[in-house]
């Protein structure tokens, strides 16, 4: 049996920062996060079982990697264990077969863009239908990767830090799908898709043995946060959600700073991106940015606003050599520069300081697809050595 099925990148609105426990990944707080349209990111995955294979092989981005990894291996126990309990009958049928995995992913991965919460959510949900099995997947994927839990569903997605000890309630749940606020855009601004110098797991733990603020923003600041944006995404109310996005993101880069030693994720880029959209937001609020633990950006725009937003940023952020591919995605008719956008005084950055954009939308969460990235043979079609 073959089946190959995509997922999404969902980019964080409130961010989930520090574990209380590293084994199960559960989290000290709430987060909430826009799962974005998998016509422009995506990771995908084949798995192939049969009872010809000798053992367990898997691919990754073309290159063969060990399946013994933790977090892999607790992902499918689970898995099976599920489909154990459920008496899934197509399970039944896969108990003596050995597996094979390829997943790739069509963005930069470890830059800063959730590749590990699309990845890990890809595999779970391929796995899923690979046993038949129905439901809620969400803890299984944060088992894996612990925002992984929102890339298997669609729209805004609310990950629960629950309160049991086994983890039992650390669930997803859609907040609303992606048909709620179609006028909503999305911009990913790549500075850098190099892998990034501390990953999120190792940074996590730092901040959370020596950052005396992020025990602050645990207790205080997110609950209400959480509360707040929740009720503004179902109105719609654009303003209150990229205030709410924006000094949330702060705060996070903040208690990175807040660690010992410091965590640096932005860059000066990130920082002049920051800037940049204050000053285009100096008299009305129309755009607004969130940072993941890296230096790439994600902006949010209502569609109407779009080609002015994109204008400007091609004029302050001019491309460098590679202006062909350097506006990827959903496409967007640009405007000539304004003259009040000029007035602002935003003067253009070295061209190419932006590797290239990414133009998307809210998207409808993980699905099955018919083209395999293994062979019937059950080897990889695109693999190194």
């Amino acid at each position: 049996m073959i089946v190959t099925c995509i997922a999404p990148v969902n980019i964080a609105v409130i961010k989930y920062w520090g574990k209380r426990d590293e084994e199960l990944i559960l989290p000290l707080n709430d987060s909430i996060s826009a799962t974005l349209n998998t016509d422009q990111m995506h990771a995908k995955t084949t798995i192939m079982a049969s009872p010809s294979f000798k053992e367990d092989r898997m691919w990754l981005n073309g290159r063969e990697v060990p399946m013994d990894s933790p977090r892999i291996q607790n992902c499918l126990k689970e898995m099976v264990a599920r489909a154990e309990r459920a008496g899934a009958v197509r399970y039944s049928s896969l108990a003596a077969c050995r597996l094979r995995v390829c997943s790739e992913n069509n963005f930069p991965t470890a830059a800063g863009l959730a590749s590990s919460a699309a990845g890990y959510a890809c595999l779970v949900f391929t796995l899923a239908k690979l046993f038949g099995l129905e439901g809620d997947i969400s803890g299984i994927a944060r088992l894996g990767s612990g925002s992984a839990c929102r890339s298997v569903l669609g729209g805004f997605v609310r990950w629960h830090k629950g309160s049991a000890a086994d983890g039992c309630d650390s669930v997803a749940s859609q907040v609303v799908p992606a048909s709620h606020w179609p006028e909503l855009r999305i911009l990913i601004l790549v500075v850098n898709d190099a892998q990034k110098a501390t990953g999120s797991s190792v940074g996590m733990k730092t901040t959370v043995e020596t950052s005396e603020l992020l025990k602050l923003r645990v207790a205080e600041c997110v609950p209400a946060r959480v509360d707040s944006i929740t009720e503004a995404i179902r109105e719609k109310d654009f303003r209150k959600f990229g205030e709410l996005t924006m000094k949330d993101s702060n705060q996070l880069h903040a208690v990175c700073l807040d660690s010992f030693p410091p965590l640096f994720y932005m860059n000066s880029v990130s920082h002049a991106i920051v800037n940049f959209v204050h000053l285009y937001n100096a008299t009305d609020l129309q755009v607004a940015y969130t940072f993941d633990a890296g230096p790439n950006a994600c902006l949010f725009v209502l569609e109407e606003n779009l080609p002015r937003l994109v204008a400007t940023i091609n004029h302050v952020f001019p491309p460098g050599n590679n202006s062909t591919k350097y506006f990827q995605g959903i496409p967007v008719a640009v405007p000539h520069i304004n003259e009040d956008v000029l007035k602002l005084g935003m003067e253009p950055k070295e061209a190419g300081s932006l590797k290239y954009i990414i133009s998307t939308r809210l998207g409808a969460g993980p699905h099955e697809v018919p083209d395999h990235l293994l062979t019937t043979a059950g080897e990889p079609r695109s693999a190194t050595t």
